[in-house]
């Protein structure tokens, strides 16, 4: 049954009559849904507020593929263990607009993955397993700004196609 579930969030579309569907079942083990988290990320809209509360950019061009974009991430680098805490993502993911600015369209999850590193899951699904950089990693992304055909928590988003 949390398989079919997990299946039908990744699929279902995540845009509802122009409003993203934020209204998934609260996470089962820490009661947090995702309205909570785009509520207690909203301040990183502006990307000086997530520098200085220890998001740094990662150093990387945008991540692409022929499934979609994800854009710019910034990433809370201490962060990245095997603790995951719904209201505290690990990154947030901006689109890069043509003249230079951030827009923030997503936050993602990340933590360490190898021996010792069990696959942490939210609301139901498993994270994905992820290299970046030569390093193994468990990821999630969610689209909390920018609507996605392909899930809220898809990994690729097809409406952001290209990295500015």
């Amino acid at each position: 049954m949390r398989a079919a579930m997990a299946a039908r969030l990744l699929v279902a579309p995540a845009l509802v009559g122009g409003v993203i569907a934020l209204n998934l079942p609260a996470d089962a083990d820490s009661g947090v849904g995702l309205a909570d988290v785009r509520q207690a990320t909203q301040k990183y809209h502006d990307p000086g507020v997530a520098e200085a509360d220890g998001y740094l950019d990662v150093g990387l061009p945008c991540f692409s593929s022929d499934d979609g974009g994800m854009g710019d991430h910034r990433v809370d680098f201490p962060r990245v263990d095997d603790t995951i805490e719904a209201l505290r993502p690990e990154a947030m993911v901006y689109d890069r607009l043509g003249n230079g600015d951030l827009k923030l369209v997503a936050v993602e999850y990340i933590a360490p993955r190898g021996p010792g590193h069990a696959r942490p899951s939210l609301w139901g699904v498993d994270f994905n397993e992820t290299t970046v950089g030569g390093t193994d990693l468990w990821t999630l992304h969610a689209w909390l700004w920018r609507g996605n055909p392909a899930g809220v928590l898809a990994t690729w988003n097809p409406s952001l196609e290209t990295c500015g």
